[in-house]
C-alpha cells in the first residue's frame, strides 16, 4: 500500500472513531437488513476512493469528474444510509462517476436478491429497449417486439437519464445505453412494475408485471442458442464461416486446428466473434499468428506508477504552470496529478510456420465481443485483407485490482490500461468497425442474419 493511500486509511479511521459513541446507539435500533455500521459504512467508501485515486487508469475518460469532491459528497449520504441496501445503491452510484467497464460493485450474499427483473427478456434494437423474450407465465400479455415506451408513467429517455445511466458503469456509449436497456426494469424484488408499450403494428399498449425472474424457475418461450466453442461451415463458393465463441482454454486451440485443413481450402472467410465474451489473450494470439504471414505487434499496456516522495513535492507545485517549472520539479507535478505511467510496450505475434492462405476475411463483431477477442482485433487491425462488420466491441480490460468491502461485498478497478502498439485507447469507446450494421427489430425477431449476410455481400 502506498503512503498516501495509507494516510486515507488513518484519516478514515479518525473519522470513525469520532462517530463511534453514536454508531453504537444505532446499531441498537437497526433492522434485521441493517448489518453494516456507519463506520464501517464510510470505510468501505473511503476504501473504494482511495483505490481508485492511486490506481485507476482512466480519469481522463471522465474529465469534468472531481474524485476528492465526490467522496466528500457521499460521505453524509452513506453514512445516514437508511438501510444495507441504500448504502450498496450508494457505492454502486459512486462507483458509476467512473464510467468504466470494469470497475464495479459487487453486493454481499445476503444483499444479492435485493434488486430483480419482470420475466421479460430486453435487448437494444434500433436504440431502444425491445421485448425479445418472455416466459411462458407472461404469455402474451406483452408482444415479442414490444418498443418499451414509459416506465411508471414517466418516458422511457426520462426514466433512464433519472433511475438507470447513474447507476452504469460503462463509459462508452456502444455498451452504456444496452447495459441502461437490459437494466431498465431493474427495481426492488417484489414489487410490481407499471409500463407501456407501441408493438411492431404502431398500437399502444400497457401491462403490470412483477419484478420476480429470480425467485422461480422461469421456463422462456425463445430459447437460447447453443453456442460451441469453435465451429466451421462451408457456404456457397468456396466461402467458409469459422465461428469462434471464446478463447477461454487450449481447447479452443485444439478444435480451430482440427478445423484449419478445411480453412485451407477457402477462397473467402467469414470470421465470426460476436459472442466471443472472455477468454485467455495468449489463446486468442495463439490462433491469430494463423492469419497473418508477417510478424504483428500486439496490445500494449501501461499503468500508473506512484512515487510517495516525487508527488510529494510535486503537490507544493500545484499552481505552477508547467513551462516554467525544470525538468525535475515538472515531473514531480505530473507525478502528484497521476499522469507518470509504467510502459509496457507491444509483444510480436510471429507468423505460424505454415499460416492460412492471405484470403479476403470478413470479421464479425459486436458490442458482446470482449476481453481477448478484443485484443485479437487489436493486434489484427494490420492486416489488410480483414474487413471488420458489425458493432463496435465491448471496450473493456481483462485486468483490475480487487478490494473487500463491509458485510462481504467487493469491488473491482480498473489499474490497467491496455492500447493499440501506438498507445490509442480501446478501452471505453471499443474497437471500432469498418462497416456499421445492425439488425432491425424484425431482422431479430424473424432470425435474420443481416451482418452475415452483409459480410458476404461485401466478400463477392
Amino acid at each position: 500500500m502506498s503512503p498516501f493511500r495509507y494516510a486515507a486509511l488513518l484519516l478514515l479511521l479518525f473519522i470513525c472513531s469520532l462517530i463511534n459513541a453514536q454508531t453504537i446507539e444505532e446499531s441498537n435500533q437497526i433492522s434485521s437488513e441493517t448489518r453494516i455500521t456507519s463506520a464501517e459504512r464510510i470505510f468501505g467508501l473511503v476504501q473504494f476512493w482511495s483505490e481508485a485515486k492511486y490506481t485507476f487508469a482512466y480519469f481522463d475518460q471522465v474529465p469534468k469528474l472531481d474524485w476528492d469532491a465526490a467522496l466528500q459528497e457521499y460521505i453524509p449520504l452513506v453514512q445516514n444510509a437508511e438501510s444495507d441496501d441504500a448504502y450498496y445503491r450508494l457505492l454502486e452510484q459512486f462507483c458509476a462517476l467512473l464510467k468504466n467497464v470494469n470497475t464495479n460493485i459487487f453486493r454481499p450474499d445476503y444483499l444479492a436478491g435485493k434488486w430483480d427483473r419482470p420475466q421479460l427478456g430486453i435487448e437494444l434494437l434500433e436504440n431502444v429497449p425491445v421485448v425479445v423474450n418472455r416466459s411462458k407465465e407472461i404469455g402474451n400479455k406483452v408482444p415479442l417486439g414490444a418498443q418499451i415506451t414509459s416506465i411508471n408513467q414517466m418516458p422511457v429517455e426520462t426514466y433512464l437519464e433519472q433511475h438507470i445511466y447513474p447507476y452504469i458503469t460503462a463509459g462508452g456509449e456502444q455498451v452504456e445505453r444496452r447495459w441502461a436497456t437490459h437494466d431498465i426494469m431493474k427495481g426492488p424484488a417484489g414489487s410490481t412494475l407499471n409500463f407501456t408499450f407501441k408493438t411492431l403494428d404502431g398500437n399502444p399498449g400497457r401491462a403490470t408485471l412483477p419484478r420476480n425472474r429470480s425467485s422461480k424457475a422461469v421456463v422462456w418461450e425463445v430459447q437460447s442458442p447453443k453456442r460451441p466453442l469453435v465451429k466451421f461451415d462451408f457456404l456457397q463458393g468456396q466461402v467458409g464461416l469459422l465461428t469462434i465463441n471464446s478463447f477461454k482454454d487450449e481447447k479452443v486451440t485444439e478444435e480451430f486446428l482440427k478445423h484449419l485443413p478445411n480453412i485451407r481450402k477457402c477462397q473467402k472467410l467469414v470470421l465470426d466473434l460476436r459472442w466471443n465474451m472472455a477468454g485467455n489473450t495468449e489463446v486468442a494470439y495463439e490462433i491469430l499468428k494463423y492469419f497473418t504471414n508477417k510478424p504483428i505487434l500486439s496490445t500494449a499496456w501501461q499503468t500508473r506508477m506512484p512515487q510517495a516522495s516525487s508527488s510529494a513535492w510535486g503537490k507544493a507545485l500545484t499552481k505552477a504552470a508547467p513551462e516554467t517549472l525544470n525538468e525535475q520539479d515538472r515531473y514531480n507535478q505530473q507525478m502528484y496529478w497521476g499522469e507518470i505511467w509504467h510502459v509496457v510496450p507491444a509483444d510480436t505475434i510471429q507468423p505460424a510456420s505454415n499460416p492460412i492462405p492471405e484470403i479476403p476475411i470478413a470479421v464479425l463483431m459486436s458490442n458482446y465481443t470482449a476481453s481477448a477477442a478484443e485484443k485479437f482485433l487489436v493486434a489484427a487491425n494490420v492486416l489488410e485483407n480483414l474487413t471488420y462488420i458489425g458493432e463496435p466491441s465491448f471496450g473493456d480490460t481483462p485486468q483490475q485490482s480487487t478490494l473487500s468491502l463491509p458485510g462481504g461485498g467487493s469491488a473491482r478497478i480498473s489499474s490497467k490500461r491496455d492500447t493499440y502498439p501506438d498507445g490509442k485507447v480501446y478501452v471505453g469507446p471499443g474497437v471500432a468497425v469498418d462497416l456499421k450494421i445492425a439488425p432491425s427489430i424484425k431482422d431479430y425477431l424473424e432470425d435474420r442474419d443481416v451482418v452475415l449476410a452483409k459480410a458476404l455481400e461485401i466478400l463477392k
